[in-house]
């Protein structure tokens, strides 16, 4: 054991606690993973869209004209993205005062090190708490396009009408505890993939099925599935890396079903919030009886605008990063703040390939 001048050890605090985030082995969830990081240096985020038509060429008689050809205007989307900023007092912390309170003294390395670990824990946890908000903008990207903020305003990325459907009475997968349902799951997969390729301009051959937390049982256990027989093949090396790494999820195997192979994923993960200062638990991310089916290789982006950082001449510079980490001491307040800083929004480029549907009643 070996103790620690005060002004080394203050020097060394926020270099070392930058380091232990760093180090840290996160836990990339599920929905993220369908998402392609990007970053950008200015506060504001430009996405280009044009929705297309997948035309044949007309011959032509030699020497006469060509057919013209007429574009259409992309669309052009600029997002100022949701700004998330959480952060705790380390004044707070078991060790700050021994480590801050006389100039001349010597800390442990023990003291040290154990003080280190709780900010990085209590870092950490507000970090978590972002990842979750990210989770939660991409499953509403996934339900119905409409990001909602928290001051009530919304961003709608205008997905068609016909990409998000309820099965109706005599389609669901389910009826009662014993499962007498007349309708072919695969069937409704078949024309998800169907919608991507022709309305989405899709070209995969392979679709992840991402279920809610009660469909997948539904599936199982309807008729025409069962009268299929066993048809799963449990191989995590199929999915695509980025969904391969990530946590939360539950993989099924695959089935194919017409000209299409999809992957059976179930993801029942929740999240806490405070509502009218009430703690509400379970909220799940996804509706519980719905399904969400993207191509294998998706074109949706996590696009991280700037956010400012204090510097120590106390100008603000952006940065491009997902988080950014500062802090500040208050000495009118007593206090010394740690921030964890992040603007992001999750954003389906090609808008058209994501088809969401109720399947069970």
């Amino acid at each position: 054991m070996g103790n620690i001048a005060i002004q080394d050890a203050q020097k060394l605090y926020t270099n070392k606690l930058v380091a232990v985030l760093s180090d840290r082995v996160e836990a990339p969830m599920t929905l993220q993973s369908l998402f392609t990081p990007t970053q950008s240096w200015t506060k504001n985020i430009t996405t280009q869209t044009e929705r297309v038509a997948e035309l044949i060429a007309k011959d032509v008689v030699r020497g006469t004209t060509g057919n013209s050809n007429v574009f259409g205007l992309s669309t052009e989307k600029l997002f100022t993205p949701p700004m998330y900023d959480e952060y705790f007092d380390v004044t707070q912390l078991d060790g700050y005062d021994q480590l801050y309170a006389d100039p001349s003294a010597l800390i442990s390395d023990i003291v040290f090190g154990r003080f280190l670990q709780q900010s990085a824990e209590k870092l950490m946890l507000c970090q978590d708490k972002i990842e979750r908000a990210y989770e939660n903008q991409c499953a509403s990207v996934l339900k119905n396009g409409i990001v909602t903020l928290n001051d009530g305003s919304t961003i709608d990325f205008k997905r068609k009408s016909a990409s998000i459907v309820d099965l109706g009475s005599g389609n669901y997968w389910t009826n009662g505890s014993n499962n007498t349902s007349t309708a072919d799951p695969n069937k409704a997969l078949e024309a998800a993939a169907l919608f991507l390729r022709t309305v989405g301009k899709s070209n995969a051959a392979t679709y992840n099925v991402i279920m809610g937390s009660q469909v997948y049982a539904a599936y199982i256990s309807n008729p025409a599935v069962l009268k299929r027989g066993a048809i799963f093949n449990w191989n995590m090396d199929r999915l695509t890396p980025a969904l391969r790494k990530s946590s939360g999820f539950t993989d099924h195997g695959p089935v194919s079903a017409g000209s299409y192979n999809f992957n059976l994923i179930s993801y029942p993960q929740y999240f806490d919030q405070y509502v009218n200062g009430s703690l509400v638990q379970g909220n799940e991310y996804l509706d519980p009886k719905s399904i969400y089916i993207v191509p294998e290789q998706t074109k949706m982006v996590l696009a991280y605008a700037a956010v400012p950082q204090l510097l120590s001449t106390g100008t603000a510079a952006p940065v491009a990063s997902k988080f950014v980490f500062t802090n500040y001491p208050d000495l009118e307040l007593m206090t010394h703040k740690f921030h964890v800083k992040s603007a992001g929004v999750a954003i389906p480029v090609a808008v058209d390939q994501i088809y969401t549907a109720k399947v069970i009643a």
